[in-house]
């Protein structure tokens, strides 16, 4: 007699032009790739279907027969849902064993009677071992094993046919597909689980094996590619290799991809332009210049080490010759920033070069990293707050019946609550008003011709956005009270919510979103944010009227924006402005400032057909802003 086992990473829906895209459940597909190839779990086990969807767990019950184990690997997009999944499973078959693992796993969910087997570091081989151990009815409730050294012997979800069925049964869908090159993480940054999970060294898989995956990408409904290798670009001639590949699975005329994500290795070197370029600014987001803070006491508290700045310079240099995007993601609040430092890291950001794309995140505490621990909280003072739908997807077609939460640091013995929304706020300034091109032209002009340091400038932007009058200083403010509301409630705020507070109410986007959901109140009204730039220029001295003008006319030539969930945006344009574009005469070269007549030609690099289709999504990374503003040939 066969026993049946189920397996769940469960998942929201991402609608991508009106399709709904899933990603292929890699994690557990391993798992039952690895199971399926030895004789004793097939003659022993079915494995009859592999739940990938937020799906009624009413419904999800009914599709059950009699399981004796339920696998769940669990992150912190469907660990809420699947703790609801556990509860009607126990109640319908009380026997079945509970088997957790994934990176959103702790000995509290043993403790809690959330699950009764807890696979710690690789699932493959423990997986395995927790079958055969049932079998002979002396399953354990933890198990970790040695580290698996050879990855030839973890056979391809993709190729052994793992994932046939799920995608046979959902013709209407797109799916992401993980690919995972290799294994590992050398380093071991405190705020993060992937090295705890895997280990320092990084393992390889067969070259051929990854290859031949891409192949399989080609001839299936694969929409997105997601490098799942913490440090892609680490074996420079092997990844270079790889990246040709991707690229020639981009291109090839039977495939659906258009976007691949790389994870580029943490200190970024021109391994990484060169990757890029490959790939392709087509279907490449731009690599990480990973930062997380500038602040020496931090990354100390963080065992992190950034790249020399000159280094970064060079760099940044290099991606902007390379017309390739370079964005970096900074992180708030880490232990030892405060809200003075946190802005001065943002600004050195700029001072380096870095005009192209911040991201900011809040810092969460995960169950497995450092930061998490007793020891490590108490140190730093660490306060959190567990708020919901912080990475928020929710879609109609998904189950929306649980929220999912997280913890946020909200405070630690360095910065306040209200300092870390004040911190917030600035980020928000420099992401919607200077990465996204409003007065970048007019800074980096004080900067380099009247010696105003970016601090200088941008703290007087930020007194007028929190002391104006205009509908930019009200998006300002609502932004604030909305961040003030979510960080003290732990959850969104509603629309009657927002009503009360009076004055402008922007569409609720939220979580991670947040410091996006004023993007199009700011373009609507850009000429009220080009004014506050010009009134504080002026401040600092004359300003030559070319740059004014260069300033106002640099952006994609857009006549209105919307902005819906995830930060999609629909836009009205002019097409044969779009198309041709215009010139304008300036004083100075944009680039290096010097004083240098030079003309340029004002034309959207993204390509019209690219813009009509972003009326259902459109990379937020890469915006509408004055990168496209090109010198004229």
């Amino acid at each position: 007699m066969k026993h049946n086992v189920y397996l769940f990473q469960c998942q929201y829906a991402i609608e991508v032009r009106e399709i709904n895209n899933y990603y292929l459940p890699y994690s557990i597909g391993c798992i039952l790739a690895y199971a399926q190839q030895h004789n004793d779990i097939r003659d022993n086990f079915n494995f009859p279907e592999l739940f990938f969807k937020r799906e009624d767990p009413a419904e999800v019950i009914k599709r059950l027969d009699n399981p004796v184990i339920c696998g769940f690997s669990n992150y912190v997009w469907n660990e809420q849902y699947h703790l609801v999944l556990i509860k009607e499973i126990r109640k319908a078959y009380p026997k079945c064993k509970i088997v957790f693992g994934g990176p959103q796993v702790g000995q509290d969910n043993v403790d809690n009677g959330d699950c009764d087997v807890w696979i710690q570091q690789e699932g493959e081989r423990n997986f395995v071992n927790a079958l055969r151990d049932w079998k002979e009815f002396v399953i354990k409730p933890t198990y970790s094993g040695e580290r698996i050294d050879d990855l030839d012997e973890l056979p391809s979800p993709y190729l052994t046919g793992v994932f046939d069925d799920i995608i046979e049964q959902h013709p209407e869908c797109l799916f992401s597909m993980t690919l995972e090159t290799n294994r590992g993480c050398p380093f071991m940054c405190t705020f993060c689980d992937w090295g705890s999970l895997t280990y320092a060294k990084i393992k390889k898989h067969n070259l051929e094996k990854v290859i031949s995956e891409l192949d399989w990408a080609i001839r299936k409904p694969i929409g997105y590619i997601w490098v799942a290798d913490a440090n892609f670009g680490v074996f420079k001639t092997r990844d270079l290799a790889i990246a040709h590949m991707i690229n020639y699975a981009c291109e090839h005329e039977d495939s659906r991809i258009d976007a691949v994500n790389v994870q580029y290795y943490k200190n970024s070197t021109e391994n990484a332009v060169e990757i890029a370029k490959v790939i392709g600014k087509k279907y490449n987001r731009g690599i990480t210049i990973s930062v997380q803070s500038m602040t020496d006491v931090v990354l100390t508290a963080i065992k992190r080490d950034n790249m020399e700045m000159n280094d970064m310079s060079t760099l940044l240099a290099q991606t902007r010759k390379a017309d390739v995007l370079a964005y970096s993601e900074v992180i708030l609040p880490l232990p030892e920033e405060t809200c003075d430092s946190f802005k001065e890291s943002l600004c050195r950001l700029l001072e380096f070069g870095q005009h192209t794309a911040i991201e900011m995140w809040k810092a969460q505490v995960l169950k497995n990293s450092e930061m998490g621990t007793p020891e490590h909280i108490e140190k730093y003072g660490i306060e959190t707050v567990a708020v919901e739908d912080y990475s928020y997807y929710h879609n109609p077609v998904d189950w929306n019946g649980v929220h999912e939460k997280i913890n946020i640091i909200c405070a630690t013995n360095t910065i306040s609550n209200t300092e870390v929304t004040e911190a917030y706020m600035y980020g928000w300034m420099i992401i919607n008003l200077h990465t996204q091109g409003y007065i970048q032209i007019l800074a980096r002009y004080c900067r380099e011709v009247l010696n105003v340091s970016y601090r200088e400038f941008y703290d007087k932007v930020f007194k007028e956005l929190a002391e104006g009058k205009t509908i930019i200083s009200d998006a300002f403010r609502f932004t604030k009270q909305f961040e003030e509301a979510y960080m003290e409630r732990g959850r969104l705020a509603t629309q009657e919510e927002m009503a009360d507070w009076g004055g402008l109410v922007i569409d609720n986007l939220g979580g991670h979103f947040t410091a996006q959901m004023a993007l199009s109140t700011v373009f609507n009204n850009k000429e009220d944010v080009y004014d506050i730039g010009e009134k504080v220029a002026n401040s600092f001295g004359d300003i030559d009227p070319s740059i004014i003008e260069a300033n106002r006319s640099s952006l994609a030539c857009i006549n209105r924006m919307s902005v819906g969930i995830h930060g999609a945006r629909t836009v009205e344009v002019n097409e044969e402005e779009w198309e041709q574009g215009y010139h304008i005469e300036t004083a100075y070269d944009l680039e290096t400032f010097e004083k240098q007549q030079t003309t340029y030609h004002v034309k959207p690099s993204i390509p019209l057909k690219i813009i009509k289709d972003a009326g259902k999504w459109h990379h937020r990374r890469q915006g509408f802003k004055n990168i496209f503003i090109k010198k004229a040939t």
